[in-house]
């Protein structure tokens, strides 16, 4: 069982925008707005990591970047 590293996790979110995955996209942004991991609280570049992961189309990625206000106002609703 692995300890919970939110620097590891971070850097892997990252990696994983970095490398065009939606889902790591939406996760590094969350992580950029909220300062997680290490990384300074940046709503500027977090936001455009949620505007990329938006043009995805994915619906489970649309739905967590709507939830938790990536790259679009928040809207619990919606």
């Amino acid at each position: 069982c692995l300890r919970t590293d939110l620097k590891q996790a971070a850097l892997w979110f990252k990696k994983a925008a970095e490398g065009g995955n939606p889902s790591g996209m939406a996760m590094f942004a969350y992580c950029l707005n909220r300062g997680i991991g290490g990384f300074e609280n940046d709503h500027g570049l977090g936001d455009s990591w949620g505007k990329k992961a938006l043009s995805s189309n994915e619906n489970f990625v649309l739905g967590c970047c709507y939830m938790y206000g990536l790259g679009v106002s928040s809207d619990y609703y919606r």
